[in-house]
């Protein structure tokens, strides 16, 4: 008799448990991620944020780390987005990661960013134009692994554009030129619908309406 109410205590309270940490999940949820500018302390609207999920992919050779998630989000007036669940449940991946991306016009990652999960900490970026420029060159690589060319208009396109947008404001030479027609060819790329011919073609895409 004691057995069977000891078992049934135990049972409930794992029950508990797994009320708790899940209720703790879904608020976590709700609650979302906040950026926020670190000089003044005030929430960032409409930063692109960019959410990469890694694992490592069983494989009975060698493990191989792969991009199995990735969405881009805006951040809301308060500064929140909610990104932190991929709703991947596949068994072979392990070593689950995941890490964000942040571009804003004129601003860049602060180095005193906790990167703890709750509040990322962005700053007026520190330069000349010409380094931002390089800069937004830089910036062009988020993503491309784990973006597939059918999804680049929707996740990518609009980021792509505002860095292009960027540097059309901040040129201050006809030598930006080069670099802004690198970051303007990348947009349109990427709004492009996808086929074999602008998938694979060599020379300079076109917009089509």
């Amino acid at each position: 008799m004691n057995n069977t109410i000891d078992a049934v205590s135990v049972h409930s309270v794992a029950q508990r448990v797994l009320l708790v940490l899940i209720l703790s999940f879904f608020v976590s949820i709700a609650n979302g991620e906040q950026v926020v500018d670190e000089d003044t302390g005030k929430p960032l609207e409409g930063v692109f944020v960019m959410v990469r999920w890694t694992a490592s992919a069983a494989n009975p050779v060698i493990s191989q780390t792969v991009c199995y998630a990735f969405e881009t989000l805006r951040t809301d007036k308060n500064g929140k987005f909610d990104a932190q669940f991929s709703w991947n449940f596949n068994p072979f991946l392990r070593d689950r990661q995941r890490s964000v991306g942040l571009y804003l016009a004129g601003y860049e990652r602060s180095p005193n960013d906790p990167h703890d999960g709750h509040v990322a900490v962005m700053r007026r970026f520190k330069g000349s134009s010409d380094d931002r420029l390089k800069y937004l060159l830089d910036r062009r690589s988020i993503g491309r692994d784990c973006v597939s060319p059918r999804e680049n208009k929707e996740k990518l396109g609009p980021f792509y554009k505002a860095m292009y947008e960027e540097a059309t404001q901040i040129s201050t030479s006809i030598e930006d030129a080069p670099k802004i027609n690198e970051l303007k060819l990348h947009w349109e790329s990427s709004v492009l619908p996808f086929d074999k011919e602008h998938r694979y073609s060599g020379g300079t895409p076109k917009p089509q309406n």
